[in-house]
């Protein structure tokens, strides 16, 4: 489910790592570089020539090292097979390491010197491990937890990603942030390349959930530095027909939580939208409808550092974040001052395409759980 896969690689190399370890001879290191090499760059039939010379390299002295555990007690040879699954999770540690900015590999230093175990088990080869550790991260804002967080997103199975992001929805911090904004724009520069073809949809649609749910935790951060990227996002998703109106309709408020005027065109253009989305009951009686246009709008007015109040929003659900309004009458009223509003403000709206819906059950309805939607909000 990660964009890029190297699972054969890092299997090889959790191996050659210890190779390499062996000896301090920089001509060894240089000579497996350019193995590795021959394997990412190489043709197919390079690459999986250079793959087996490395296998060899580096798992026949450590096969030879270990010997027969036939004779061996019971307890020494589980030994050698957690010390075999530490060797591969290290690998992963490394790897993810090696890419984060200095920034965030100090924090992730840090978290590992304070949960060494904890560490493991987040990059452990099975993912019942991997979940269970994820449950026991600590919430900690600004710390390596959310860098941890981010890297489970990234995770081969799709219910270990899902936790995830669940999770990192709730901590929301600057760190998780910076984190998944990689992760997401990994994602669309790989979707963008045509990396998944038409038997890979699903995988697809996956990533374009994940994507989504990025999008809400970055957000959430109201991290006002991540405005491109997000803006980029809904561009692509949408345009790719990958979000139908509920995704979307989340990621324009995510855009809104940040407050940044240049997010105020995109905002804008879908503002008119009269695609239902929601609706919240007030009473036995009464109930509050929110659209598509009524989150855009709602986002365009705090980018601009307006009042929401002011455009006549239901109040009881403005207080909680959740624009809607009582009827139509009252919709209409607020988007002719709101019109007017912008025109001031030098916007003239656009016209973007807001997604179809589809079937019940069709691969565009398919959606991560979100996990703080009120359970009287029904879409």
């Amino acid at each position: 489910m990660t964009p890029r896969r190297c699972t054969t690689l890092v299997a090889c190399l959790s191996f050659s790592a210890i190779a390499a370890a062996q000896s301090d001879d920089g001509l060894q290191k240089a000579r497996m570089a350019r193995v590795i090499e021959r394997i990412v760059t190489g043709s197919d039939a390079e690459s999986k020539a250079a793959t087996e010379k490395l296998i060899r390299e580096a798992i026949d002295p450590v096969v030879a090292a270990i010997g027969s555990t036939a004779d061996r007690p019971i307890e020494e040879q589980l030994r050698l097979r957690a010390a075999i699954g530490r060797m591969h999770a290290a690998l992963r540690i490394g790897l993810y390491r090696a890419n984060l900015p200095p920034e965030d590999a100090a924090l992730f230093d840090d978290f590992c010197r304070v949960y060494p175990d904890l560490t493991y088990e987040l990059f452990d080869i099975s993912f019942q491990v991997r979940m269970a550790a994820l449950r026991r991260v600590p919430l900690e804002a600004r710390t390596g937890a959310g860098l941890m967080m981010a890297a489970r997103v990234d995770d081969e199975d799709e219910d270990v990603a899902s936790e995830a992001v669940a999770l990192a929805l709730k901590l929301a911090d600057p760190v998780v942030a910076r984190a998944l904004s990689r992760y997401l724009k990994d994602v669309i520069d790989t979707m963008k390349a045509g990396v998944y073809g038409p038997g890979d949809q699903d995988i697809a649609m996956t990533l374009a959930l994940l994507a989504h749910q990025c999008v809400r935790v970055i957000g959430k951060s109201r991290e006002k530095e991540h405005t491109p990227l997000l803006l980029e996002a809904i561009s692509y998703f949408v345009g790719a027909g990958l979000w139908n109106a509920m995704p979307l309709d989340e990621a324009l408020g995510a855009v809104g939580q940040l407050r940044d005027p240049r997010a105020a065109q995109l905002l804008a253009n879908y503002a008119f939208s009269n695609r239902f989305v929601r609706m919240r009951r007030l009473s036995e009686e009464a109930s509050a409808t929110q659209t598509l246009g009524d989150v855009a709008m709602y986002g365009v007015i705090l980018a601009l550092d307006g009042d929401p109040a002011v455009f006549g929003f239901e109040p009881t659900t403005l207080a909680d974040g959740f624009p809607a309004f009582p009827n139509d009458s009252a919709r209409e009223a607020a988007r002719l001052k709101f019109r007017q509003w912008l025109a001031e403000k030098g916007i003239s709206p656009g016209d973007n395409p807001v997604p179809e819906p589809t079937a019940p059950g069709g691969a565009r309805e398919r959606r991560i759980v979100n996990p703080d939607n009120p359970a009287n909000d029904q879409p």
